[in-house]
């Protein structure tokens, strides 16, 4: 059942995943073309994935340490 609950955040996860590598590609072809906008809009999306990321993990973890015996909601 566990699984079950966790695929739809795996697969936000790895559409996160897949567009900040995206981003990033593309903001390598900006920057040899020269193109300063192209550049910084891939380095904001890459950067946006990351903190989403993050966000998501320090939600998890809070999440895990509330719902776990004797986690900080039980204390």
């Amino acid at each position: 059942m566990a699984g079950s609950t966790d695929r739809p955040a795996r697969i936000r996860v790895n559409a996160v995943v897949i567009i900040g590598v995206v981003a990033f590609a593309a903001a390598l072809v900006a920057n040899s073309a020269h193109q300063a906008a192209g550049t910084w809009a891939g380095i904001a999306v890459v950067a946006a994935c990351t903190a989403w990321l993050a966000w998501d993990e320090w939600r998890r973890r809070q999440t895990e340490r509330t719902n776990r015996p004797g986690g900080a909601a039980q204390q």
